[in-house]
């Protein structure tokens, strides 16, 4: 095996490819004893690297094709395992290869012969929406939680990679799509309309290919909507999926150690020369031991003698424990601390459970529990180890329980509609004890308007409200904002505007630009023409138009997120976009609707969610934030003051390279309202 199998990916799967001298007769015993090594090693790589092997090939001389195909079925609740299983399938044949891990040994303990047509319980996570695929009778979208019997799917399936056949286990419908490619459930899945080819992206993320149109894929919009196929050209990652097989839990092993974390560390150059770090490998049985006054180290003292005299006595600057991998999570937590409305609602949340006596926990609780931790520290600058908001963290979604590095953004927005679900139901909870009204649901506003431009004064005020007004807590109300989408028939000048609320903006990014020429770009006038024609409910038939974005409504909190991480059809893996997109320390939005609210709002910029790393899945995220008109770098457990003059170090890189050798790029921006 070349070295860089190990430690580097350069193929969308991970291949191992071995070659017999043997004689052809004599291959097919080799072939089967080197096939249970093959097993044994992809183990033992697991377990070192937490990285599963998606695809495996052998190959003799003779040029017999050996190929067993994808992932392991694991759902691993600890870093640690005890036995795990894995489909393999030879010359037509499937077998569930159940391996028992022990101290001294890794064995194959049982080989079962399985049908060719294989059944499996699955639930679909949406990496666009945060949630996963459910079906109804009739509706089918990807707004389901995880427990949810509605996103219980029996997939049937000759082979991983293969031809599958998705089935609602509740309903018994199948999932299909008609020909007008929108996506539909039948009774009869035996078309060639409702069967599906699974293709393995980057990350290991899944994507599903319709099999009689080719180019249809299935995908869900972040409001879990249906997204017609057309659209994954700009949103790629709109139509993807992680898949959850429904096995049963694995016990706890402790007899292997768990290394440190592959992490990059910052070498920005704000960094001190004779300042060191202390050297110590946090593994989860280390942690156990370790009294809590022994993760305040150097770091620690270094700063606290700084900020003595700079910073009010009430402010805290605490790093957070990486348990492996987990620096996605801490990098979020510490900018969410530092959005000063967020923070102060989280810790309002805990008081009013302490006086309630309600302590059934959950991730807010956990959060509350975390930042109030921080926040009656008696030392300002220390380390802390978020230890039950991980593991709450990893037993509500299973996307998170591992130790494979994660998007930084997919956790803030499922954080944020985590949230916000649970204040939902507490309410709710509380309208059915006192008799209330039944709280309604969310939903979006349809005008229609005939006037000669996009829709200022002239409209003639004909408004249908679909559903009910939507749910509000104070999630929304720090994060919300409203895009209006304005679209204009070309033929008979009707102009009709649909609201869509939003927790955080996504916008593509491009070289040597600015956020305000991104936010510019957001909102350009896009004409829809050829295949890509709007239909018209006035002409009553597919005519050209003219579509734009606008903010309707700005947010206290407005959360920009740099599309960095693009899709690559060619390659079949995302790349990153190190671009250098300066972001200024204030901000005010120009793409505002004419009945926008608040238009003229001043933002100041209070945390830098950054990206280290030149792919998307080698890296490292780190936090910079603002307190008090002084600038703080939090690198996990590791908190350092620097220079505002330093933020543009996280633009990205030059067009020649010449800049951020590292190619440590803002990726999240957290911009706060002044008129709080």
């Amino acid at each position: 095996l070349p070295f860089s199998w190990f430690g580097y990916r350069t193929m969308p799967f991970w291949v191992l490819n071995g070659h017999s001298e043997q004689q052809p007769r004599e291959t097919a015993i080799d072939c089967r004893y080197l096939l249970r090594q093959i097993i044994k090693l992809s183990v033992v790589f697991y377990i070192a690297t937490k990285l599963p092997l998606t695809f495996l090939s052998f190959q003799t001389d003779s040029s017999m094709a050996l190929n067993f195909c994808t992932n392991f079925s694991l759902n691993i609740t600890a870093p640690y395992v005890t036995n795990m299983s894995m489909t393999v399938c030879l010359a037509g044949t499937c077998f569930l290869n159940k391996i028992n891990i022990n101290m001294n040994s890794i064995q194959i303990a049982e080989e079962i012969p399985l049908q060719n047509h294989v059944t499996r319980l699955y639930r679909l996570y949406n990496r666009c929406s945060g949630r996963y695929l459910q079906m109804y009778v009739k509706a089918i979208n990807a707004r389901g939680k995880s427990k949810s019997p509605l996103t219980l799917l029996k997939v049937e399936t000759d082979c991983y990679g293969g031809r599958v056949r998705i089935q609602s286990k509740k309903f018994r419908k199948y999932l299909c799509f008609n020909r007008k490619l929108r996506v539909t459930a039948r009774y009869n899945g035996r078309s060639e309309n409702c069967v599906f080819v699974e293709r393995i992206s980057e990350n290991f993320y899944t994507e599903l290919e319709s099999a009689s149109q080719k180019g249809a894929f299935l995908g869900f919009n972040s409001r879990g909507l249906f997204l017609h196929p057309t659209m994954r050209s700009r949103e790629p990652h709109c139509f993807q999926f992680i898949k959850e097989e429904q096995i049963n839990p694995i016990e706890e092993f402790r007899g292997i150690d768990y290394g440190p974390s592959r992490r990059i560390r910052s070498r920005a150059k704000w960094k001190k020369k004779n300042h060191t770090q202390p050297n110590i490998t946090l593994t989860p049985q280390l942690f156990e031991l370790l009294p809590a006054f022994l993760l305040t180290g150097q770091n620690a003292s270094h700063l606290e003698k700084e900020t003595t005299d700079e910073f009010p006595a009430n402010d805290h600057f605490y790093g957070l424990v990486n348990f492996g991998n987990t620096c996605y999570c801490n990098s979020v937590i510490q900018a969410l601390y530092f959005c000063r409305p967020f923070r102060e609602k989280v810790l309002n949340y805990k008081s009013q459970m302490k006086k309630a006596g309600n302590q059934k926990e959950n991730l807010l609780l956990c959060l509350a529990d975390l930042f109030h931790s921080i926040s009656t520290q008696k030392r300002r600058v220390g380390t802390i180890a978020p230890k039950k908001f991980i593991g709450r963290l990893k037993k509500e979604n299973d996307l998170f329980d591992n130790y494979m590095q994660q998007d930084a953004h997919e956790f803030l927005n499922y954080l944020l509609n985590t949230v916000a679900d649970i204040l939902l139901e507490e309410k709710r909870h509380e309208k059915r004890i006192s008799g209330g009204h039944k709280v309604g649901s969310k939903g979006t506003t349809d005008t229609v308007s005939q006037t000669d431009g996009f829709g200022d004064n002239a409209s003639s005020n004909q408004t249908q409200v679909k559903d009910k007004l939507a749910e509000h807590t104070w999630v929304h109300d720090v994060f919300q904002g409203t895009l209006t989408n304005e679209t204009r028939c070309l033929n008979c000048e009707t102009v009709s505007s649909k609201d869509e609320d939003f927790l955080d903006l996504s916008v593509d990014v491009q070289q040597n630009t600015s956020i305000t020429h991104c936010l510019r770009e957001f909102s350009a006038t896009e004409t829809l023409c050829n295949e890509h024609k709007y239909y018209c409910d006035i002409c009553c038939s597919k005519q050209e138009a003219q579509k734009r974005m606008r903010i309707k409504k700005l947010p206290l909190i407005l959360a920009l997120h740099l599309k960095r991480f693009k899709y690559v059809e060619q390659y079949n893996r995302y790349t990153k976009l190190s671009y250098r997109v300066l972001f200024p320390l204030e901000l005010r939005l120009f793409n505002t609707s004419h009945d926008a609210v608040n238009p003229d709002r001043m933002y100041d910029l209070v945390a830098v969610v950054v990206h280290c790393g030149s792919t998307p899945n080698r890296g490292h995220y780190i936090t910079v934030v603002k307190s008090q008109g002084f600038w703080l770098l939090f690198d996990d457990d590791v908190v350092d003051k620097m220079d505002h003059i330093n933020i543009e170090d996280f633009f990205g890189m030059a067009a020649d390279g010449s800049l951020q050798k590292n190619s440590e790029s803002g990726y999240i921006l957290f911009y706060q309202a002044r008129d709080i």
